[in-house]
């Protein structure tokens, strides 16, 4: 994990977004990249043919007087204080344009994408771009930033492809954790073995411990519930899980109910692949 991208909106959580952002990035000693959209553009380009935008590019002098050029001096001031200052391994990033392209863009050209958690006023499509378009792993970070990262580390493991490839996205992280517990939803007519994960996890010197808890028989939404209970009573500072549901457009953020649930109310970093 050498290279991140952070996304930087305007906002009540952009702070707690940036201090975790950083954490991450001394966790892993990588280069993070801060990203903040100022506004859309008229025309949408395709993300494939997206052009990198150049850090720092400069503006007529007429558009830093208006809200949006206030905006992103906010949002800027905040990087400095926040990441900049601790960690000269980044760099400031400031386009107009469309948002979920060029979060797919950048974030294509990234070993790990990190997002603010989602709220009411979350823009799915962003959203959905980093999580699905993006062929990358994201993290989602917590409304309150936590002093230490990846220290505690939660897999929610399902021997799916998604959990797969979250838990191969997530090691430089785990590979340096105290303590790693592998979460298994106790279904005892389907329970996954954990067999295979812990001999992999053995190859990178991690000795985890399995955790079964009770998913109950409600709904997706009760099961990633009942998921976030068990992460937080073991004082995990990551949870690793799989995405799922992008075609589920009526659920939340068009995400399946235990992802979006576990989304959507997270007190902890939280790594997902799809």
């Amino acid at each position: 994990m050498k290279s991140i991208l952070a996304l930087a909106d305007s906002g009540e959580q952009l702070e707690a977004t940036l201090r975790t952002a950083a954490l991450v990035a001394h966790r892993a000693d990588a280069r993070l990249n801060v990203l903040h959209v100022r506004a859309i553009a008229d025309g949408v380009h395709p993300a494939g043919e997206l052009t990198l935008p150049e850090p720092m590019l400069e503006r007529p002098a007429a558009d830093e007087h208006g809200p949006t050029a206030a905006r992103a001096r906010q949002v800027r001031a905040c990087y400095e204080r926040v990441v900049a200052a601790g960690w000269s391994r980044s760099a400031w990033w400031e386009a107009d344009g469309d948002k979920p392209a060029l979060v797919t863009g950048l974030g294509r050209v990234s070993d790990l994408v990190i997002i603010g958690r989602p709220g009411e006023d979350a823009d799915p499509a962003t959203v959905q771009a980093a999580l699905f378009a993006t062929g990358r792993p994201v993290l989602v970070a917590p409304p309150v930033p936590l002093p230490t990262i990846a220290t505690r580390v939660a897999v929610a493991w399902s021997n799916t492809i998604q959990a797969s490839r979250s838990i191969g996205a997530a090691m430089a992280l785990v590979a340096q954790a105290a303590e790693t517990h592998v979460l298994i939803a106790s279904r005892q007519d389907a329970r996954p073995s954990a067999e295979g994960l812990l001999a992999y996890l053995d190859t990178y010197g991690v000795s985890a411990k399995v955790d079964i808890y009770d998913p109950g028989m409600g709904s997706g939404r009760a099961r990633g519930r009942a998921l976030l209970r068990h992460a937080v009573a073991m004082g995990a500072d990551l949870l690793v899980m799989g995405a799922y549901g992008e075609g589920r457009l009526a659920q939340f953020l068009g995400l399946g109910g235990a992802t979006a649930k576990v989304i959507s109310a997270n007190t902890m970093p939280l790594l997902l692949a799809n």
